[in-house]
């Protein structure tokens, strides 16, 4: 047993967990970092088995377990995946028990706050250690080799690094040589065979000390005697007798970290990020680094170099750790419980944002029963229109097993169904019905032509078509010829050949059927196809982990706004009103976060706009959530003035930029109004990847900060990351990040580069954190070379009191490139197009003037999630050209 208070030194790998006690000069336990769980769940847990294995016994079994890897990059991706690794450390591995220790973890460079957040909570509250310390696997690796200065090149299973970081390491290597094999005719492609090729690579495979002299020799027939180069193949048995023979692919698989262009990526190599890193240091020590470089991580490729290093090389990161841990200042440096977790706790953004692990229907059918127990009755929907039609939860739930039963019947398992209809209160019921189905839900606007449903319909492969009877004509012609579409289901009278919303919930569910396994990091579950502004409409694959993360998150940015007012989190929510269309993955996602907050929602099949005055009135709605169009309408439309809309507090707008003007003129309208809020995401990251906090929401044109759980760079032309301050392209990568775009596999590799998605906006953040849009990147206009921002010029022209709505485009010009051009709806007919020219002049700079014209127009061409459709705008002025 370990003595009281020692701490446990715990080096979480993307590969191995390395673990032991403070002074001692190895870990006492190295496995892999992998859970295996049974391929065949049923079959091999009626023979005894366990439902998960963890490391070495998961390494020992895996012909007949898949096995996952919890941590990737670096990065803790699955938590309770990690949860099961620390409980094997703890108690099956070191016998511990945790409270009496303090712990050191490790962690990667660039690690997110929130993953730092979560290991902090789990550690101090599920296991119970009383203090904590993080430090970086780079520093103890130092430490381990004797020195406080120096360069160090980590090399492990997920990730390299020096001072930058490069996403390429064993793991990738693994994976370059399946590749390798794979075009020798070896097909290797479990789990299992995964394993089998890494330990083939750890064991075979080596750093040609001239790459390119060692491939010509061995590639070549005919190789001259200074450039011979005598290669042994190497012979592998599997474990089905197949014989896996390895020539070149010994040592072309890690020539990749020095050339990671070989695998498509374009960095530097593992010695050029060494010499750089060392070079942009202080001119003075360059010499010490370039004589004190520690590589630490694997060393399983490196057998024709010479390296002089400790034996423990491997684990120099713990060993630091140990190091470290033995040192009488080791204390100051932890973080007691308490510390802690007020820090978690006082989080802007609440406890943590956990990612899903559960299918998206069970997250919400939760939240229904838990509603059922105390107000079975309470309405989850009530129609604007007629308020007489309500849904109520148990209804709602009895008519999802009724939907999922009825699919059932109708050989629905795990395919794509399409919902053409208005907002309605059927529209949930159908999608948690097909969800619990194994299927999709794609959405389709009820403004679509036959054309444009017909493209929807054939891109996706839907089954299943869901619509309304203003819909029922164009949906049939639509699906006409269509051999997939086996089923249409109306609300509403049906004829021979099709199916009522009626006869599908009067369908009595089965509680005995067996419902189909969900993969939640694989399955889609809803398939929104993007907007269509930037080319062809493309289907959004969003996976159960995707979109229930954002629920997650959503769910926990509610709670601690709830904490701060003192109000408590699970008390059913206030009063909503669903306006924006369902079909859109923004107000999907506010349809299905009504229910998790068990709130009652008033729901418009389309935006009418006395209807939703009156609503708001009726109804004391205390918050809306909305897109800029209708925001303009609050802001200037005199119908507003007929309605008492007092009782809301707090305006949430998403979907595209909104200027100071404007919400200067709502503040000023609604005195009463204490909050409006704006955020940033796209379809692709299942709506929102930043967030408002308290502290943005007193900056005009602020998008909120970086949600937890995601990633975000911002980047030049070229690729360079660029610092705070300067505006680029906006990239992000998290768990809510779409797994493609369907059947769209270029545009897929084109927008998700290097698991970055590349969002086509521009826009900086400042010292908080805060990030602000500039503009579309396909959308600005380059006059002269210089950038001309249209959300900047709509800006200014939205403050002149006879303006209702502009939108600002490019239109061709033989000298200059582009000039801007204004298109205008008037509120006063005497405005004329000089005076709107005039109104830019003296507030930008002359490139910005409106030299391209101003055309008034009757109405703004805009998306139904408010965005501009300015592709309209440019065709409009080529056919005057």
């Amino acid at each position: 047993m370990s003595e009281p208070f020692s701490t446990i030194i715990v080096d979480n790998g993307s590969g191995m967990c390395k673990t032991g006690f403070s002074g001692d000069a190895a870990p006492r336990d190295v496995f892999p970092t992998i859970i295996g769980r049974p391929r065949y769940p049923a079959a091999l847990l009626a023979l005894g088995m366990k439902d998960s294995y963890v490391g070495d016994e998961a390494q020992t079994k895996r012909g007949i377990l898949s096995l996952k890897y919890p941590i990737e990059r670096g990065c803790i991706v699955n938590w309770d995946d990690m949860q099961q690794i620390w409980h094997h450390v703890f108690y099956n591995s070191l016998r511990i028990e945790p409270e009496d220790h303090a712990i050191l973890l490790t962690e990667q460079p660039l690690n997110i706050r929130s993953n730092r957040e979560r290991m902090a909570e789990i550690m101090l509250e599920h296991f119970g250690f009383h203090s904590l310390h993080i430090s970086l696997s780079s520093v103890l690796s130092l430490y381990a080799a004797g020195r406080t200065t120096g360069i160090v090149l980590d090399s492990g299973h997920g990730v390299t690094h020096t001072v930058p970081r490069l996403d390429l390491a064993g793991g990738d290597l693994t994976e370059h040589l399946r590749r390798l094999l794979m075009e020798r005719g070896y097909s290797l492609n479990t789990s299992a065979e995964r394993e089998i090729v890494r330990a083939i690579k750890e064991k075979h495979c080596f750093i040609a000390d001239d790459f390119d002299r060692t491939h010509a020799s061995t590639s070549s027939p005919f190789p001259s005697p200074a450039s011979a180069y005598a290669l042994e193949e190497y012979v592998h048995m599997m474990p089905d007798g197949q014989i896996i023979t390895l020539g070149s692919e010994q040592f072309r698989c890690p020539e990749t970290m020095f050339h990671p262009a070989l695998i498509g990526m374009e960095s530097p190599g593992i010695h050029e990020m060494l010499h750089e890193s060392a070079m942009k240091c202080d001119a003075d020590i360059r010499s010490c680094l370039f004589s004190s470089t520690i590589l630490a991580g694997g060393t399983t490729i490196t057998t024709p170099i010479t390296i002089i290093a400790p034996p423990n090389r491997k684990h120099s990161a713990w060993v630091g750790g140990s190091i470290l841990a033995s040192l009488p200042v080791f204390k100051q440096l932890c973080a007691s419980k308490h510390q802690l977790l007020k820090m978690v706790y006082e989080s802007p953004f609440g406890k943590h944002f956990p990612p899903c692990s559960v299918p998206v229907h069970e997250i919400v059918l939760a939240k229904i029963d838990e509603m059922i127990k105390t107000e079975p009755d309470r309405p989850v929907f009530i129609s604007a229109s007629d308020p007489k039609y309500v849904l109520t939860y148990n209804q709602l739930r009895e008519q999802v097993f009724s939907v999922a039963q009825f699919l059932h019947q109708r050989g629905f398992v795990k395919q794509i169904a399409c919902a053409v209809t208005s907002n309605c209160l059927q529209y949930l019921p159908f999608f948690l019905g097909v969800s619990l189905q194994g299927g999709a839900l794609s959405g389709a606007s009820a403004i679509f032509t036959e054309y444009e449903l017909r493209r929807q319909f054939e891109d996706s492969g839907c089954t299943v078509v869901f619509t309304d009877a203003n819909n029922l004509e164009k949906t049939k012609t639509a699906a006409n010829g269509l051999a997939a579409i086996k089923t249409i289901i109306v609300i509403g009278d049906a004829a021979p050949g099709l199916f009522s919303w009626n006869e599908v919930v009067a369908t009595k569910a089965d509680p005995a059927r067996a419902l189909p396994t969900i993969d939640v990091d694989n399955d889609i579950v809803i398939l929104p196809y993007s907007s269509g502004t930037t080319g062809t409409p493309k289907g959004v694959m969003l996976t159960h982990r995707n979109f229930g993360t954002m629920l997650n998150i959503t769910t926990a940015v509610r709670a601690a706004s709830q904490r701060s007012q003192g109000l408590d989190p699970s008390a059913p929510g206030d009063i909503q009103l669903h306006i924006l269309p369902f079909y859109h993955v923004y107000g999907f996602m506010v349809m299905v976060f009504g229910v998790i907050v068990k709130a009652t929602a008033v729901v418009l099949s389309k935006f009418e706009p006395d209807l939703f005055c009156r609503s708001i009135q009726d109804y004391k709605i205390p918050q809306i959530t909305i897109v800029p169009p209708i925001l303009v309408f609050l802001a200037k439309d005199p119908r507003c003035d007929k309605y008492d809309l007092t009782s809301v507090k707090v305006i949430g707008c998403g979907a595209a930029a909104v200027g100071k003007s404007l919400i200067d003129d709502v503040r000023k309208r609604y005195p009463s109004l204490e909050t409006i809020k704006q955020g940033y995401g796209m379809t692709e990251v299942s709506t929102a990847s930043h967030i408002a906090d308290a502290g943005s929401l007193n900056k005009f044109g602020c998008s909120g900060k970086l949600a937890p759980g995601m990633q975000m760079k911002i980047i030049d032309s070229s690729g360079k990351e660029l610092p705070q301050g300067e505006a680029g392209e906006i990239c992000v990568r998290g768990p809510t990040v779409m797994a493609g775009y369907l059947g769209k596999e270029k545009e897929t590799r084109e927008t998700l580069r290097d698991g970055w998605l590349h969002t086509g906006d521009i826009g900086y953040t400042d010292a908080e954190g805060d990030l602000f849009i500039v503009d579309r990147l396909k959308e600005l206009i380059k006059v002269n070379g210089l950038q001309v921002p249209p959300a900047e010029l709509e800006s200014i022209l939205l403050t002149h009191p006879s303006i209702a709505d502009v939108a600002v485009v490019g239109i061709p010009d033989e000298k200059a490139g582009e000039l801007p051009k204004a298109y205008v709806v008037r509120r006063a007919k005497s405005l004329t197009e000089d005076q709107v020219a005039d109104f830019v002049k003296d507030k930008v700079s002359s490139y910005k003037h409106l030299k391209g014209g101003v055309e008034f127009i009757d109405a703004i061409p805009k998306s139904e999630a408010g965005k501009i459709l300015r592709r309209q705008l440019r065709d409009r002025q080529k056919s005057k050209m």
